[in-house]
């Protein structure tokens, strides 16, 4: 009975209850709110979004940090739209753009994995350093003339449904990552790392390799949010993502990723992604300014952490070991 309690009360389970109550009180009290094109428009509209959460999950995971995310997204439209905006080939000019976010990831994780350098300062520079390189290549201008079959990547709809390929994208690459996290050594490796990098190298683990993977493959899906977020805009421009790294990392911490590393799932971000989407949704259609809807998102996230954090110094507080009893004086 007390492991199915435990199981009941998995953060995870909780995230899942409020997103219920949201989609309820949506379904019952806010007009239009379960129309396809308002699901459709939601879902595509975060899907940049979305796949960001994911390889920022991982880093997470690990005890790191990475806030270039979003200027990484700039910098592969950037790129995308400079390199079609001058005659390249679409494909040719999507396989640059994914390049780059791999370059950008690979820098970020050769400071922090060779050189040791903390996550969070080496991020704060690329940051800025990708963004300045964004301004380099377009200046203030915007690459807008795409083809449909490029644009339709965001705005196509599957089969005629809500579900737009964007969707599609995000479904396939959460089920890869989810296979590869749940069933194989990585998942393990990465949480080992996240709880104790000494200990993960006295193990065996090649901590500075594994760590720099994680910074290559969020590099990547940044890229990839980047084409698709083009896609979506049909525009390419400098200013593209920007501001996207502060939602994506309170979407992740509010999944039950802990800032601290070596513990969360994929299963919860996916349940504060969604949460956070129809929130968002909700309070839009119901005429909600976006500057509120920042103060409830960022209440919700100091709630999670407090709530967390609270939860595990009540953990601790159990398994406290008992003081040795009083020594017995001699007779």
């Amino acid at each position: 009975m007390s492991a199915r309690l435990a199981r009941l009360a998995r953060w995870e389970t909780a995230l899942a209850a409020c997103l219920a109550a949201v989609l309820l009180y949506g379904f019952f009290a806010v007009p239009g709110f379960w129309s396809s094109s308002n699901m459709s428009l939601a879902l595509q509209a975060s899907m940049p979004t979305a796949i960001v959460c994911l390889g920022l999950a991982l880093v997470l995971m690990t005890g790191q940090i990475d806030i270039s995310v979003a200027s990484v997204l700039a910098l592969s439209s950037t790129l995308l739209g400079k390199l079609y905006g001058s005659g390249a080939p679409l494909w040719l000019a999507i396989a640059a753009a994914l390049a780059a976010g791999v370059a950008a990831g690979s820098l970020n994780g050769l400071l922090i994995a060779r050189f040791g350098l903390p996550s969070l300062v080496v991020t704060l520079g690329t940051l800025a350093l990708f963004r300045g390189i964004c301004f380099i290549v377009l200046g203030d201008q915007q690459v807008s003339a795409w083809p449909s079959g490029f644009t339709s990547l965001s705005s196509g709809s599957v089969a005629g449904g809500f579900l737009t390929w964007s969707v599609v994208l995000f479904a396939v690459l959460l089920a890869l990552l989810a296979l590869v996290f749940e069933a194989t050594w990585v998942g393990r490796t990465i949480q080992a790392i996240g709880r104790s990098a000494d200990a993960s190298r006295f193990a065996g683990i090649r901590v500075g390799r594994v760590t720099f993977a994680v910074f290559v493959l969020s590099g990547l899906l940044a890229a990839v949010a980047g084409v698709v977020e083009t896609a979506r805009l049909s525009s390419a421009s400098p200013a593209n993502g920007t501001g996207l790294e502060l939602d994506v990392i309170a979407i992740v911490l509010l999944g039950g990723i802990s800032i601290f590393g070596g513990r969360g799932t994929l299963a919860g971000v996916v349940l504060s992604l969604g949460l956070v989407i129809a929130l968002r949704n909700v309070l839009g259609l119901e005429g909600v300014g976006g500057d509120v809807q920042q103060v409830v998102i960022g209440a919700l996230l100091v709630g999670s952490v407090l709530v967390t954090n609270v939860a595990a110094g009540a953990r601790r507080a159990r398994v406290r070991p008992l003081p040795p009893p009083p020594a017995q004086a001699a007779g």
